[in-house]
This record gives C-alpha cells, structure tokens and sequence, in this order.
C-alpha cells in the first residue's frame, strides 16, 4: 500500500473502532506522529491481541490522555511502553485511583518532554521517577502538582540537569519558614520564633 509511507496521522472523531484504528496503526510502519492520538492506549490493547508476532513495536513518539476518560492504567501505560518505546513527549493526567506512583514511567527510556496534571511531588512518587530518569529530561511542565518546596525544586535541579524548559502551573507551593514568619505583626512574629526555639 502506498500509505504505508506516512509518519504523521491524525484520526479523530471518525467512527472507527478501536479495532479499526489498531489495524491503521499497525499497518503504517513509518508513523512517528500521532496528532491527538487520545485513542492510542484503547488502540494498542487491539494490537497486542492481533498481533501474533513478539516484539511488535510502533514507532509513535508522543502520547497524549484520552479526551473521554483522561486517566490511564498502570496496565495501559506499561502496554504503551511496550509497543512504543520510542515514545519522547508525554502528556499525563495523574489520578491516583488509576495509578498509584508515578515510577511506571521510568519505563519510557526516550521521554525527554514531561507533561505532568496533578499528583504531589513527595507521596506519589514523582521525586523517585525524577532520579531515576531525571537525566534524561529537556522539558519538564508541572500542572496542578502539590507538595511542592524549595528542596522539591532543589532535587529537581538536580535530577534534571539537561532541562531548558521548566514550568509550575497551579502547583500546591509550601509556605517556607520565612514566609510563615513575615506573616503578622512584629509581635507575632516573635512569638512564632520563640516557640520554634
């Protein structure tokens, strides 16, 4: 077929089933972009069932939520690590009743673009995903992400030294013990210190 040639596909709101977009995606081997590919983790459930050789793999590079239910599966995503590892910019919705930690995504070894909605940066785990493939990572966008500090934004520093874009939008900031103490009149702030003491 001489669509086999194409690297950039954009299916939406088409009325092909998951089956359908499974057999488009498995049929173009030079796909690379997958323009609002919300469908991919549905699609690829599809692929790993009709596929019957191992070791199949797409070469699709970024990955996007679904618009109709935006959070994914450890499952899923492990799945999507599988059949796309060349997966390099990611768009994840965090909940933590889909996915306990963020440390299944260190299974993305070719992630440079880190987009990340919600979840805190300690309890969830997103300081361990950062060590562990922090190095790796160009652009790091955190949105609705709470627990987040100064040592937070230190280890990040840290962890992530090849960054050039960093962005904090609507994080949860802790108050740190300066901005606690500026709080109030002079006399506060001193009771405040002796207390501390």
């Amino acid at each position: 077929s001489k669509l086999r040639n194409i690297v950039e596909l954009n299916i939406f709101s088409s009325g092909l089933s998951n089956e359908g977009q499974a057999k488009i995606l498995f049929s173009l081997p030079h796909l690379t972009n997958l323009k609002r590919g919300d469908f991919l983790c549905d699609a690829l459930e599809w692929v790993d069932w009709l596929n019957e050789r191992e070791n199949v793999q797409l070469g699709i590079q970024e990955f996007f939520p679904s618009e109709s239910y935006y959070f994914h599966t450890v499952d899923q995503m492990l799945l999507v690590a599988k059949l796309c590892p060349r997966i390099s910019k990611m768009r994840f919705m965090f909940s933590k009743e889909h996915f306990i930690s963020f440390l299944p995504l260190k299974n993305f070894k070719y992630l440079t673009q880190l987009h990340i909605c919600a979840g805190d940066f300690y309890s969830d785990n997103l300081i361990d995903l950062l060590e562990e493939m922090g190095d790796q990572l160009e652009d790091l966008d955190l949105y609705a992400v709470d627990e987040l500090d100064m040592k937070a934004v230190a280890m990040i520093s840290i962890y992530c030294k090849k960054l050039r874009r960093l962005s904090f939008s609507q994080c949860g900031f802790k108050k740190t013990s300066d901005e606690i103490f500026s709080d109030g009149d002079e006399y506060e702030i001193f009771r405040r210190r002796q207390e501390v003491r």
